[in-house]
């Protein structure tokens, strides 16, 4: 007569393909943005390059050429579920905004540091070309870490089992 598994003997197998999962959304989440942007002649042209999967996949490559603007675009929302909560806590969120000539607004990366970088560039003769980077590999590495150890653990239970 077979005996019949309750839900809870099955716990270590989810844990385990919990892990899993979370090791292959951290395997694609791996990579960054990238930021480029170079004067030629008398304009600046940018490219915004979107990497994935441990940063071997181009999920996106957008060219904004004749760069003539650049400003920062603040947006907050609430952190909590009540948003008419008067304690609640706000998220600010900057994001570093390129103006075309042709008069497109195109939204990049985080701001921070590059809005300086790229304001000087704009306003300067050198020929130099800047790079900014925008990285997921913390996050990406947070998830990994936390789904091996739940793959261990739920390894061992399987085998202890």
């Amino acid at each position: 007569m077979t005996e019949r598994k309750d839900i809870i003997d099955y716990a270590p197998h989810f844990c385990s393909a919990i892990g899993l999962l979370l090791i292959l959304l951290a395997a694609y989440m791996a990579g960054g943005d990238e930021l480029t942007c170079a004067r030629k002649s008398s304009q600046v042209d940018c490219q915004l390059v979107n990497r994935r999967l441990l940063n071997r996949m181009v999920r996106s490559r957008q060219e904004m050429p004749d760069v003539i603007g650049l400003f920062v675009r603040t947006t907050s929302s609430p952190t909590g579920d009540r948003p008419f909560d008067p304690s609640t806590k706000m998220t600010v969120n900057q994001t570093l905004v390129l103006r075309t000539r042709q008069g497109a607004d195109v939204p990049t990366i985080a701001a921070g540091d590059s809005a300086l970088q790229l304001e000087a560039l704009m306003h300067s003769t050198d020929s130099k070309q800047i790079t900014v980077l925008n990285s997921y590999w913390p996050v990406s590495a947070t998830c990994f870490g936390l789904g091996a150890v739940l793959a261990l653990f739920g390894g061992i239970a399987i085998v202890k089992d």
